[in-house]
């Protein structure tokens, strides 16, 4: 054999179309007993639930608890406090953009009116 054959033959195997690893690739056959891999089929979402009117209105009704707190603490005790902690979580609920905001700032106010009142 010739040193001219050589690198010919070599020089074609070089160029000729191969196939890689992951092109020869075949399925497992059904009696192996192997099934393929499948991802997880996704689940389908289910609808949230509604929350509640507290839950949706949180900072609103910390403000409305307080008043009413107020309210009785100042009508039982006659310890009568200002309210500002109330007027500070209306605001809170403006900023939050929460649906019942006004009715925290309408008893945030209300709180205020009746410590002055009293005072």
């Amino acid at each position: 054999m010739s040193n001219t054959e050589d690198t010919s033959n070599w020089q074609s195997e070089m160029n000729a179309p191969t196939q890689t690893q992951f092109a020869a690739y075949e399925q497992p056959a059904a009696t192996s007993g192997l099934t393929p891999f499948a991802p997880a089929a996704v689940q389908s979402l289910q609808p949230v639930q509604q929350r509640s009117l507290i839950e949706r209105n949180p900072t609103s009704a910390q403000a409305v608890g307080v008043v009413i707190l107020y309210l009785v603490l100042a009508s039982t005790t006659g310890i009568v406090l200002l309210g500002i902690f109330p007027v500070l979580l209306s605001v809170r609920a403006f900023q939050r953009g929460e649906q019942l905001a006004p009715v925290a700032l309408i008893a945030a106010a209300l709180a205020v009116t009746f410590s002055l009142s009293h005072i």
